[in-house]
């Protein structure tokens, strides 16, 4: 009866060191994906911004153009205070795509962090694993009683308390 229990503890030790050691490459590999996936977010969102921001600089362009256009029919010119009107614009009209640019490279520089944690976390998940079958090993060679060559679910030792009360 003896080797029975000895082989059931073996073999649930192996297949409990295989699940820990599959886990963490599991997991490994999710965190691999999400990095894949954050550094793609992170390209989207920089194209998305360049796209945009030449969107919005066609817009102030013809803005500018329009009100180029309203000022000739009033009969202003493209000199002295007619152009200010159209000065403000196009400044106005460079903030904005510089702000449209810089939300894109934050959007870009957050997904790439949280790109390259998901690969810190793919190693540590890996290592968990090994971790896991390590600790499962040694815990089982622990509850291994070596005196009388089988398995123990329990050392038993009686505590000085229940000894004193039984009277010895």
């Amino acid at each position: 009866m003896g080797w029975v229990a000895t082989a059931a503890i073996v073999g649930g030790t192996a297949l409990s060191m295989f699940s820990s050691i599959r886990g963490g490459y599991a997991a490994s590999q999710a965190a691999e994906y999400n990095a894949a996936m954050a550094r793609y977010e992170g390209k989207y969102q920089k194209q998305r911004a360049e796209f945009e921001e030449k969107q919005h600089r066609r817009e102030v362009a013809k803005l500018i153009g329009r009100q180029t256009v309203a000022g000739a029919r009033a009969g202003g010119g493209t000199t002295g205070s007619d152009v200010t009107p159209l000065l403000e614009t196009a400044k106005a009209g460079e903030l904005d795509a510089a702000l449209i640019r810089y939300g894109g490279e934050v959007g870009s520089w957050r997904a790439e962090s949280a790109a390259d944690l998901y690969e810190d976390e793919a190693d540590e998940y890996k290592t968990a694993g090994w971790l896991g079958a390590g600790s499962t090993l040694l815990n089982t060679v622990g509850q291994y009683d070596w005196k009388k060559k089988y398995p123990s679910p329990t050392k038993k030792t009686t505590s000085p308390l229940v000894v004193r009360y039984r009277g010895k």
